[in-house]
């Protein structure tokens, strides 16, 4: 019996030492110093989505989505989400500006176009817990177009 209360002290022991050393190696890699960042590679295919406080000169004017368009809304079934000056529309995105009633939709990455071109300019309205897009001038990108024109966004799938 004491062999066994042995063991099972000895055991609770190594549990403690393993487990201090875990605590140990997640605290240091979490007090290091975060590594430089790696220089992305040239590609073929869009840049990725800025962070929301970009807001490069060739943009069109504008800020980022006001908080009453920012989150998940629905066009349909598809879900399009705003945030920052980013969208996301189904699996796609890029990023987006808001100038009062303004909306402006560019750097599309299904659409390809890279300013000053591909930029889709609709006004949108909130009322009731729904955002309404008008577009103000054919969108360049046509995915975009088909989804967006003259569309009612609501916070719920129907």
């Amino acid at each position: 019996m004491v062999y066994v209360s042995h063991s099972l002290d000895h055991s609770m022991h190594g549990n403690r030492a393993v487990s201090a050393l875990f605590a140990m190696f997640v605290l240091g890699a979490c007090s290091s110093p975060t590594p430089a960042a790696a220089q992305p590679s040239p590609t073929a295919s869009p840049s990725p989505l800025p962070s929301a406080s970009a807001t490069p000169s060739d943009w069109p004017k504008g800020g980022p989505v006001p908080s009453e368009l920012t989150g998940v809304w629905y066009v349909g079934s598809a879900p399009i989400t705003f945030f920052g000056s980013n969208f996301t529309l189904g699996e796609s995105g890029g990023n987006v500006v808001v100038n009062g009633a303004e909306i402006d939709f560019f750097n599309g990455v299904t659409c390809a176009m890279p300013l000053p071109g591909g930029i889709g300019r609709y006004t949108w309205t909130l009322t009731g817990g729904s955002v309404h897009l008008v577009s103000l001038a054919p969108d360049p990108c046509p995915g975009r177009r088909d989804v967006l024109g003259d569309a009612t966004l609501r916070r719920t799938r129907s």
